[in-house]
């Protein structure tokens, strides 16, 4: 017995020693600063092809570390480079900020604060009744008329201003679904407009695209419509400056793109 109970512990050992070597193989790789990211990662992908995961042998510890590295050493794979951020910073101070003007004097800076910014309030002003006050999802300016704009609420509907905001106006309150994640005006013709509706973070739903031709005050559905339970959000539109038939549209189910006016999407 005494004999068997050794001849597991060595061959326990054996199998640890074994995992322990291979292990650290990458384990030291992530801490020597002369070792390429990529180098390391490729042997702890190698070490693990196959292998199902199991807790306490380093791989949640690892992909952790390979998350917060990879975006930071791209695509040299330095490991150096994230602690080399503040030196460089300083750098790029004392070459952009610090150096003498024609006078003598030290010329450059970062950009000076003001407390004295001439800003006002531009409505809607306050809460609506049994409700909180909401967020904004865009402000879009009418390329042609400067005092023009639309904003859109995840909740709340597109509202328009003519006056510079003194004063706006909705005309989605009947809309199936009330918010808008962004809207596409067109270059040529300010009349022309896409409105996508929903919240692009996801707290209402996309109805898809609409499509109104007469400045906001009627919508009519286009080629791109989902009801509620797809689950679709819509985060931007844009729209070609030279053909305003020509319209792009970022939804989490992919990049659609139409040639004709919304009446089709690929």
């Amino acid at each position: 017995m005494k004999n068997s109970t050794l001849k597991f512990k060595f061959i326990f050992g054996l199998i640890f020693l074994s995992f322990f070597a291979n292990s650290q193989e990458w384990v030291e790789m992530m801490h020597d600063p002369n070792v390429n990211f990529y180098e390391t990662q490729a042997v702890f992908n190698a070490y693990w092809k196959g292998k199902t995961i199991e807790k306490g042998k380093g791989y949640k510890a690892f992909r952790r570390w390979e998350a917060y590295m990879e975006p930071r050493v791209y695509p040299s794979g330095d490991i150096t480079l994230p602690s080399q951020n503040f030196a460089n910073y300083e750098k790029w101070l004392e070459e952009n900020f610090n150096k003498e003007d024609d006078k003598g004097g030290k010329s450059g800076g970062p950009i000076e604060k003001s407390i004295a910014g001439d800003w006002s309030p531009l409505g809607p002003i306050g809460k609506p009744a049994g409700g909180g006050a909401g967020r904004i999802n865009f402000i879009r300016f009418d390329p042609a008329v400067s005092t023009t704009m639309y904003v859109g609420a995840p909740d709340g509907g597109l509202w328009k201003t003519t006056n510079g905001g003194t004063s706006w106006s909705t005309n989605t309150d009947l809309l199936t679904v009330i918010g808008c994640s962004d809207v596409a005006i067109a270059a040529d013709n300010s009349n022309l407009l896409y409105l996508a509706t929903g919240d692009l973070e996801g707290d209402c739903y996309s109805r898809g695209v609409l499509k109104s031709t007469d400045g906001g005050l009627t919508w009519n559905t286009t080629g791109l419509s989902y009801i509620a339970s797809n689950g679709v959000t819509i985060s931007r539109l844009l729209i070609d400056p030279t053909n305003s038939s020509i319209v792009m549209a970022f939804a989490s189910n992919g990049i659609w793109r139409t040639t004709d006016g919304g009446a089709t999407w690929t």
